[in-house]
């Protein structure tokens, strides 16, 4: 529709008419239009609903609350005499070995898989013990070697496996829960390599110190720790060396 200037000013009232009549069949015409197009879905970021952060691949770790039950104190032979004197009972004394097999049973099925010095601080905090020594471990040596024998537990270098269980997913601690926070040591290296392996699919491309980073934090672990760089970087070199990462030239840590 045009409007001529020299109609605007002589023909005013019936100019806005027709500009009005044409503005309304113009609408008009648009909405015909419009209900002829075919109504789609509105375009869906796949990535995003696929991959949000990698706390969707992981789940809270739980730790199991361990109880022993226990006679402070035991009868012991006296030589010298007729009766049987009382004793502290140790943590290492022979007569603890069923009970503490039936805690570290529970641990390993509740928790697994754990580190074995891991299970001795808690089967220790059971007894009230704070600081573990060589016969403590001696002890829940003992237990272990009795879930062998039941074919209860298997040992993946120092790792403690429930049987029959093959893989671990990745648990990561709870806020405020200090206790679900592990050591960088007492993390399975399955669980540290399923994170990594993770952190680098989704990043397209990460220099093995981000990486390594990245990675202890989704475990709650401070990186700059040496004990953290120890287990990170060396879940990484065998990472590359078995080829389900690939380390570019310039340090470029990408997926396989």
């Amino acid at each position: 529709h045009r409007i001529w200037a020299p109609a605007w000013v002589s023909r005013r009232d019936s100019e806005i008419r027709r500009l009005k009549d044409a503005l309304e069949q113009a609408h008009k015409q648009q909405i015909e239009k419009d209900s002829q197009k075919p109504i789609t879905a509105p375009v869906t970021d796949v990535q995003k609903n696929q991959f949000s952060g990698i706390e969707k691949f992981t789940v809270p770790y739980k730790v199991y609350p361990l109880k022993a039950t226990y006679n402070p104190y035991i009868r012991v032979a006296n030589g010298r005499s007729t009766v049987d004197s009382k004793t502290k009972n140790e943590f290492h004394f022979p007569e603890n070995r069923e009970n503490q097999t039936k805690l570290l049973s529970e641990l390993i099925a509740n928790e697994g898989p754990v580190h074995f010095d891991y299970a001795v601080e808690r089967l220790a905090a059971t007894w009230g013990i704070k600081q573990t020594n060589p016969k403590i471990s001696h002890a829940v040596k003992e237990a272990l070697n009795n879930l062998l024998r039941e074919q209860k537990v298997t040992i993946k270098g120092s790792f403690l496996w429930p049987t029959g269980l093959k893989e671990t997913p990745i648990r990561v601690p709870i806020q405020g829960l200090p206790e679900s926070k592990r050591k960088p040591q007492y993390i399975a290296p399955e669980e540290v390599e399923a994170a990594m392996k993770l952190v680098a699919q989704y990043a397209l491309g990460i220099s093995d110190e981000s990486l390594i980073a990245e990675t202890a934090k989704v475990f709650g672990v401070n990186h700059g720790g040496e004990e953290a760089k120890a287990v990170f970087s060396e879940v990484l070199k065998r990472l590359v060396r078995e080829r389900k990462l690939v380390q570019k030239d310039d340090g470029t840590v990408t997926a396989a």
